[in-house]
This record gives structure tokens, C-alpha cells and sequence, in this order.
């Protein structure tokens, strides 16, 4: 039993260390950000989200609006692994809100299912989706999985709202 509370107190030590604060200092996309950690500069993509791309329907709209809300702003980031362009993948709390949470809840992002299976998210992206938050407005929008596979035509065709 002693053991067991050992290697307990051992995990929480370890999960709270493996928490920084950080300051946002630009947003790149809806989920990338650049980050100022201990003097150092690094890009961290968001676990779990997938949010719109720059030239995509609402993309730009989700990075201006990110921009204003989050530049500057302290927040606790928690690094998990890199990816395969070798940049951080973590997750983000501003004013203690887990970032990924306040993305789908307006509606700025997927809850990336093919790499997150929080049944949390979504069911927040039901609901974001059936109040018609954020890009849920339109009845139709492609996911940026998809759309970073389509070409020049295709993109053209399904920029816009439908």
C-alpha cells in the first residue's frame, strides 16, 4: 500500500512539473501557437483540435480573433510529444480553461476525433454544432483534414459557406 501512495505522489509530482507558464506571443492558426517559455521561443499545436485554415472558410476569422484574445496572455501549457513537422503537441490553459474546450465550444475548431477520443469534446462540439456556434453557422463546411487534401479547384469550390 505504501508503495502505491509512493508512486501516486510520484505521478502527481511529475504531471505538475511537466506543466510551464508560458506567454502566447502569436498565433499562427487557430491551433498553433507560438510561445515564450523561459526566454525560449516555441511552436506548440493543439492536442485534439483541428481548427479552420487560414484560407479556408472561417480560418481567418478564428486566427483574428485568437490573435486579439491571446496575444500576450500567460498560460499553462502542458507539453505531451512533437509531431511529425517537429512541433510541440500540448495542451493549453488560459484563465484556467483548457484552450482546446473554448476552440470547439465557439465553434473555431474540430474536435479532431482520429487522434482524440474525449467523449467530452464531443459532446461539446454537439452542442456548439446544434446552437449553430462559430463556423456551425453554415450548414456545410469541409473539416481541415479534408481540406488540406483537395486541390486549387476543389478548395475554390468549398470556400465559402454553404
Amino acid at each position: 500500500m505504501k508503495n502505491v501512495f509512493v508512486i501516486s505522489l510520484l505521478f502527481i509530482v511529475l504531471h505538475v512539473s511537466a506543466q510551464d507558464t508560458c506567454r502566447i506571443t502569436r498565433v499562427i492558426d487557430g491551433d498553433t501557437y507560438e510561445l515564450l517559455c523561459d526566454s525560449q521561443k516555441t511552436i506548440l499545436r493543439l492536442m485534439n483540435v483541428d481548427a479552420p485554415e487560414k484560407d479556408q472558410y472561417y480560418g481567418q476569422r478564428v486566427s483574428d480573433t485568437l490573435s486579439q484574445l491571446l496575444t500576450g496572455s500567460i498560460v499553462t501549457v502542458q507539453f505531451n510529444k512533437k509531431d511529425l513537422y517537429g512541433r510541440n503537441l500540448g495542451l493549453i490553459h488560459w484563465n484556467e480553461i483548457p484552450l482546446d474546450s473554448l476552440l470547439i465550444a465557439n465553434g473555431w475548431a474540430w474536435h479532431y476525433h482520429k487522434f482524440s477520443k474525449d467523449p467530452l469534446l464531443a459532446k461539446v462540439q454537439d452542442i456548439a454544432r446544434s446552437d449553430a456556434c462559430g463556423l456551425w453557422a453554415c450548414s456545410y463546411n469541409v473539416p481541415p483534414w479534408i481540406w488540406r487534401g483537395l486541390n486549387r479547384r476543389n478548395r475554390r469550390m468549398h470556400s465559402f459557406c454553404k
